[in-house]
């Protein structure tokens, strides 16, 4: 508990299938982690201050959009997205450095 907790608290057991309140340290049990630490997202357990991901641009600087591009993800030789037949890229992004 490395965080500064606020009581009472609420903690998960070690494989998440119980959660409660408590009101002092002393009374959660060996193995039990703070809620707080952790989020539901979809089911699975995530890290709640987890950073966030950088999304994937391509060569000219575009995030892969899936209304124009193949669900493969995959790319050209020339580094851009692979479009889907009849769409068509945007201008290019300027990217600030």
């Amino acid at each position: 508990m490395s965080k500064e907790i606020s009581w009472p608290a609420w903690f998960n057991n070690a494989d998440e299938t119980r959660s409660a309140v408590f009101e002092k340290a002393n009374d959660v049990p060996n193995g039990w982690t703070s809620g707080a630490e952790k989020i539901k997202v979809n089911g699975k357990s995530e890290k709640k201050d987890k950073p966030a991901e950088k999304a994937e641009v391509d060569a000219d600087g575009r995030e892969w959009n899936e209304e124009i591009h193949v669900a493969t993800k995959s790319k050209t030789k020339e580094g851009l997205w692979r479009l889907k037949p009849g769409a068509s890229h945007p201008d290019p992004v300027v990217l600030d450095l």
